[in-house]
C-alpha cells in the first residue's frame, strides 16, 4: 500500500487534478466488470479452500472467469471504438479494462490466503508494485503521456501472476478432467447473489467518483481521489486481521462460543480503525500537502470527512464476512442495493451542494447504512449487537492485551 500510495503521488504530481482524474474516473467505470467477472465466488472458493475441498472449485472458478473476460473485454473494445473517443482514449480504456480483469481472475490470492500463506500473496505484490513504481518514474523522466500510465496498471496485475505461479506448480488450472458443468452451474448459482451484491457495493463506492465526473469534471474526480487513495491506504490492515481469524470463526458456527469470537473480532477491527483513522484525521492537511503538494490541497479536507467512511468500511468488511458464514447471501444483496440507491440519492443532492466535499458526505452517511445500521435488520444473527458490544468493549479489550505484552514489550525495549 506504501509502494502504491507513492507511485500514485508521483503520477499525480506529474498528471496534475485534471489528468489524474481521467485515470481514476477509467478506473471506477472499469471496476464495474470485476463481479461480473468473479461472479460472487471469492468468499466461496475461500470457503471451500479453508475447508480442504478446492481442487474442482478453483480450476472451474477460473475457468469461468477467463472466459467471461474475454467476452467482457471485446465488449469494451466494441464500445471504446463506437462511442467517437480518441485513439489515445480507447488505449487508456482497453489497459485500465484488462488490468481489472487480470485481477479479477487471480484466484490464487484467495487460495494462498485460505492456506494461511498470506506471504506468497505480499511478496509478488511488494515485487509487482516495485516494478511498476519504477516503470512510472521512467514514464515521468521521459514525459510521456498519459497512456503510459494506464499501461502501468496492466503491467502490474500480469506481474502479479508471474510472481505467483512458480509457488503455485500442485494447483491444477486449466486441467481438462477438473472441469465439471455441474461445479459450475453450483457456482453460478450459489455466487448469483454475492456478485449483485458485490456489484452494489461498488456502486456505492465508485458511483461518487462516476457523478463526480459528469457533474463537476474530471479535475474534482483527481481531487477527490487523492483522498479516497490515502482514506483506504490502511484498510488491508483490518482486512489481513480478518482473513487471519475467519477460518476460525467459520469453523466455529454451531459453537457456544462462536458470538464470543465474531465480538472479539469486531473489536480488534474498531480499535486498529479508529486509531489509525482518528490519526489520519488529525493529520490530513500535512499529509495531502507532503505527498501531492498544493494542487491537490482542497483533497485534505475530502480526507477529513471521508476517513470516517473508511472506519465504517472496516468494520462492515468484517460484518460481511460473518453473513456470509451464516449463508445469509440475499440479505447481503438486498443491503447493499439499498445503500447504493441511497449513495446515489445523496450524491446527486450534496454534490451539487458542497461539490467535491459532498461526495465525501455522501459515501459517509452509505457506508454508515450498510456497515452498521442496516444490519438491524437481521434475525438470524445479532450482527448489530455484536458490532456495539465489540465497540463497547474496545477499552477493556486494549488495556487486557496491553498488560499481557507488556512485558515482552518492555523486555524488547531495554
Amino acid at each position: 500500500m506504501a509502494l502504491g500510495i507513492i507511485s500514485n503521488a508521483i503520477v499525480a504530481r506529474y498528471l496534475g487534478p485534471e489528468q489524474y482524474g481521467v485515470i481514476a474516473y477509467a478506473l471506477a467505470i472499469a471496476s464495474f466488470l470485476m463481479p461480473l467477472i468473479n461472479l460472487g465466488s471469492d468468499t466461496i472458493l475461500y470457503d471451500c479452500i479453508a475447508r480442504r475441498r478446492s481442487a474442482y472449485v478453483i480450476a472451474n472458478s477460473f475457468v469461468l472467469r477467463v472466459v467471461v473476460s474475454i467476452l467482457l473485454l471485446l465488449l469494451s473494445l466494441i464500445y471504446l471504438l463506437y462511442s467517437g473517443h480518441s485513439d489515445a482514449n480507447i488505449w487508456i480504456g482497453l489497459f485500465i479494462v484488462a488490468s481489472v480483469m487480470v485481477k479479477a481472475c487471480d484466484v490464487l490470492q484467495i487460495y494462498f490466503d485460505a492456506n494461511h500463506d498470506s506471504k506468497i500473496n505480499s511478496v509478488a505484490t511488494v515485487k509487482a508494485s516495485s516494478l511498476a513504481l519504477l516503470f512510472k518514474l521512467a514514464a515521468v523522466a521521459m514525459l510521456l503521456p498519459l497512456v503510459w500510465f494506464a499501461a502501468a496498471y496492466l503491467l502490474q496485475a500480469i506481474l502479479v501472476w508471474v510472481f505467483k505461479l512458480p509457488k503455485a506448480t500442485h494447483i491444477h488450472l486449466l486441467k481438462p478432467s477438473y472441469i465439471r458443468w455441474k461445479v459450475i452451474k453450483v457456482l453460478l448459482s450459489r455466487g448469483k447473489f454475492m456478485a449483485l451484491a458485490a456489484l452494489s457495493i461498488l456502486l456505492y463506492t465508485a458511483m461518487d467518483k462516476i457523478m463526480l465526473g459528469q457533474m463537476l469534471g474530471t479535475e474534482a474526480v483527481g481531487i477527490y481521489s487523492a483522498a479516497l487513495l490515502i482514506s483506504i491506504g490502511w484498510l488491508f490492515l483490518p482486512g489481513a486481521i480478518t482473513l487471519t481469524l475467519m477460518k476460525g470463526i467459520s469453523k466455529t458456527k454451531n459453537h457456544p462460543q462462536h458470538h464470543h469470537r465474531v465480538q472479539r473480532l469486531f473489536s480488534i477491527i474498531w480499535l486498529v480503525a479508529l486509531v489509525v483513522g482518528l490519526t489520519v484525521f488529525a493529520l490530513s492537511q500535512p499529509v495531502i500537502h507532503l505527498i501531492f503538494g498544493e494542487q491537490f490541497a482542497m483533497s485534505a479536507q475530502v480526507l477529513q470527512v471521508y476517513v470516517f467512511g473508511s472506519i465504517f468500511a472496516a468494520i462492515g468488511s468484517a460484518s460481511y464476512r460473518v453473513l456470509i458464514v451464516h449463508g445469509l447471501y440475499r440479505f447481503c444483496l438486498i443491503k447493499t442495493a439499498i445503500a447504493a440507491v441511497i449513495n446515489f440519492l445523496l450524491n446527486y443532492w450534496l454534490i451539487q451542494k458542497y461539490g467535491v466535499l459532498g461526495a465525501a458526505y455522501a459515501t459517509v452517511a452509505s457506508e454508515f447504512c450498510a456497515s452498521i445500521a442496516l444490519n438491524a435488520c437481521v434475525t438470524k444473527l445479532p450482527i448489530l449487537i455484536l458490532q456495539i458490544k465489540g465497540l463497547m468493549a474496545v477499552p477493556s479489550f486494549a488495556f487486557t492485551e496491553f498488560k499481557r505484552h507488556w512485558p515482552a514489550l518492555k523486555a524488547k525495549i531495554r
